[in-house]
């Protein structure tokens, strides 16, 4: 267990889509976009990567006027409407149809050059409604393509080179012991291509309730009168929460809300207070402030006088104090791209402070304000004289360009004696100042009986969100420390939680992609975890029971750094079944197990595809000083290593007591490595064995996926997986929720028939 714990749906889904992955699971290289913005909203810009996992919301169509540009791929689901033209040279993608059911609406024309690929099709009967839509104007530029998954709410631009990374799974919900394969992945429709079902929202109301009223709220409104009515808008959400009853409906317009919300507000068991963005509109509420006033110092550096006590304190004591003048900015955006701080204070568990400095210290990165006369897109704040300085990437004068600091220490925050029912949709939050707080201070922090959904939080300054509540369809990324503190029944479900521990914390402490520290059922299903410098999901201290387990299941989770993909550490009757996870080598330490479980009893470790291209453990069981790995449940798992010349194990138990491992189907080039206790190898299934008395009905063969460089990994047709498990009452389903059958396939994926 390391450090202290925080305690803790953009645009409307509605109905179903189908949309086709094209056979492959995408490349696990490619990455959300930075998030740059402006005080319009975000946007995406060129060259950025948006990963799957944020569906394409129900009902989307192309409105007439829209324009597809040279070599876009139209991927199937998606419906053209009256008046929509494919410009010379565009393709519908190989190996997609237009079955029975599906149509082009009247007056579609493919112009001159335009090709429809041999083979291509869409599944009977799948449709796209009528409602979300790709705003007229809205451009999708050459190169551009949209996979499965990808979200573009109105008014969002994918810009030249932008791709989406297909492979993210965001289904139906279905929980791993549900006993049903209603809804969800389909990797096995018609024709053998893998598709993908979204389901509708658990959407938060669109009118008041049980008495309630609609405040509107908008930039150019004013915090006078009640804003009931849209034509005299409330400027804030801070002050429309002041107003707030149960059943309240709060709608806010596009725009940036510069505010630090703290508050006791909540509503009741149905009559939530609702916190909604209009339809079509993309309201930010930002932690920071904007900043004009800049006077040259020389060359490229830029000054501005800045007032480091201008929060006034926390009430804190002992550790959690800061160390600093409150206030002290340690954020700084450019046209929503972070400059990097050269010199001044970071909470101690960045790796430039000494352990014995408390919560926070002095870093020196750059001794003094010279080191920006060599380094460019970097600030320093001098607290002896309250000045901040920057220089941009480019050299530029500040002028002309939008320049953010972050200040408030909190975006947004219920206090724990509030009552919770809150219902947040289709909002983003962004910056906050944690030099006011203490480590791994939340930028959002939600209670029970809370919905956030349809919401991205990033570029916080330490922690993203902390919540005991529910986060369904969420964006996570870019925060600085840790993306979420999970707690209590916490849920998170069909999110992207991406590049988290950005500012490079201490990742053996408590950063990375989340945290779990419960003693309740919490869940993490459905969600895309990737590339954040850290355990991507991480569970500390859950210690639940056997009718009250942590349950991870049917995540896709890679390109994390530091001691494992998923790791449960210290940890009681947690539930890790049906996901994926791959080491593909980008992060540099052998070290970074697929899944890890440390000092922990009575954990369930079933039905997982674990896959490296890189020396690393697959699975890694160890006791310690702590506590034991006791009655430990690794079953139906593939642990598969690609790796030219391994290092390390398929798997590593260390003292175990009472423990049970079978079924399993293990595979590396050079053949299987096993460790037991730490004082034996053994490069043979046989051997293990004979030293553990367990696998009996395990395999040791090359699993034979579909496509280990797509990331392709179901048991193709030739695969010795099919039919080599064992039916778990617990595990029902696949990933894709499917049915397994009574001679199930080991790893996530039951094969196609």
């Amino acid at each position: 267990m390391r450090g202290l714990r925080q305690p803790g749906r953009a645009s409307a889904f509605v109905g179903a889509v189908l949309l086709v992955l094209g056979g492959c699971l995408g490349d696990a290289q490619q990455l959300i976009d930075a998030g740059t913005s402006s005080d319009a909203g975000t946007s995406l810009d060129g060259g950025a990567l948006l990963d799957a996992g944020v569906s394409l919301d129900a009902g989307v169509s192309l409105d007439a006027g829209v324009s597809l540009d040279a070599g876009v791929s139209l991927d199937a689901g998606v419906s053209l409407d009256a008046g929509v033209s494919l410009d010379a040279g565009a393709s519908v993608d190989a190996g997609v149809s237009l079955d029975a059911g599906v149509s082009l609406d009247a007056g579609v024309s493919l112009d001159a050059g335009a090709s429809v690929d041999a083979g291509v099709s869409l599944d009977a009967g799948a449709s796209v409604d009528a409602g979300a839509s790709l705003d007229a104007g809205t451009s999708l530029d050459a190169g551009a393509s949209l996979d499965a998954g990808t979200s573009l709410d109105a008014g969002t631009s994918l810009d030249a080179g932008a791709s989406s990374d297909a492979g993210v799974s965001s289904d139906s919900g279905v929980s791993p012991d549900a006993g049903t394969g209603d809804g969800g992945l389909d990797f096995c429709p018609a024709g053998g291509a893998m598709a993908l079902v979204l389901p509708g929202p658990t959407a938060c109301p669109t009118s008041p309730v049980d008495g309630g009223v609609m405040r509107f709220i908008a930039p150019s409104g004013s915090d006078v009168g009640g804003g009931t009515q849209a034509s005299t808008p409330l400027r804030t959400l801070g002050y429309a929460l002041s107003l707030a009853q149960p059943g309240d409906v709060l709608v806010l317009a596009t725009g940036v809300y510069r505010e630090g919300i703290e508050t006791s507000t909540g509503g009741r068991a149905g009559a939530p207070i609702t916190i909604r963005a209009a339809a079509g509109a993309q309201p930010v509420v930002s932690g920071s402030v904007q900043v004009t006033a800049w006077a040259n110092l020389r060359g490229a550096i830029w000054s501005t006088p800045w007032s480091a006590t201008q929060l006034g304190p926390e009430g804190c004591s002992g550790g959690e104090c800061p160390m600093l003048p409150r206030g002290a900015p340690q954020q700084v955006f450019v046209d929503g791209v972070p400059l990097q701080q050269v010199a001044g204070i970071l909470p101690a568990v960045h790796p430039a402070c000494p352990s014995s400095t408390g919560d926070w210290c002095r870093e020196v990165v750059g001794a003094s304000l010279t080191e920006l006369d060599t380094r460019a897109g970097a600030f320093f704040f001098d607290s002896a004289t309250n000045t901040l300085f920057i220089r941009l990437a480019n050299d530029a004068p500040p002028a002309g360009h939008l320049v953010e600091v972050a200040l408030q220490r909190r975006v947004l925050f219920f206090y724990p004696n509030a009552p919770g029912h809150l219902c947040i949709e289709g909002l983003t939050f962004r910056h906050n100042n944690a030099s006011a707080a203490h480590r791994q201070m939340a930028g959002v922090t939600l209670l029970g009986n809370t919905l956030l959904s349809n919401s991205i939080v990033e570029q916080m300054d330490l922690a993203g969100v902390a919540t005991s509540g529910t986060v369904s369809r969420c964006l996570i990324r870019d925060n600085g420390q840790l993306g979420l503190s999970l707690n209590s029944t916490a849920t998170l479900e069909h999110s992207v939680v991406a590049r988290n521990n950005r500012r490079h914390f201490n990742p053996y402490w408590e950063a990375g992609g989340m945290k779990v520290v419960t003693n309740q059922a919490a869940r993490i299903e459905g969600c895309h975890v990737f590339d954040n410098d850290g355990v991507g999901i991480w569970l500390d201290g859950s210690s639940g029971s056997a009718t009250a387990s942590v349950t991870v299941a049917r995540n896709w989770v890679h390109g994390n750094g530091r001691e494992g993909q998923i790791m449960v550490e210290l940890s009681n009757f947690a539930t890790v079944v049906n996901n994926v996870v791959w080491n593909d080598g980008r992060v540099a330490d052998e070290n970074v197990r697929g899944l890890y479980v440390s000092e922990s009893s009575d954990v369930l470790v079933a039905f997982n595809t674990v896959v490296s291209t890189a020396p690393t453990f697959e699975f890694d069981a160890l006791s310690g000083s702590r506590g034991t790995i006791e009655r430990l449940q690794l079953e139906n798992n593939v642990l598969a290593s690609f790796a030219p010349r391994p290092t390390h194990a398929n798997v590593r138990i260390s003292a175990p007591t009472a423990w049970q491992s079978d079924f399993n189907a293990f595979f590396r080039q050079q053949g299987p490595e096993f460790e037991f206790s730490g004082t034996r190898s053994m490069f043979t299934l046989q051997a293990w064995r004979t030293a553990t008395s367990r696998d009996a009905s395990s395999i040791e063969t090359n699993p034979l996926f579909v496509d280990v460089a797509a990331r392709d990994f179901r048991p193709s047709p030739a695969s010795p997986l099919r039919g080599a498990g064992r039916t778990n009452a617990r595990v029902l389903v696949d990933f894709s929720g499917r049915q397994r059958p009574a001679s199930p396939d080991p790893g996530a994926f039951q094969h196609c028939p």
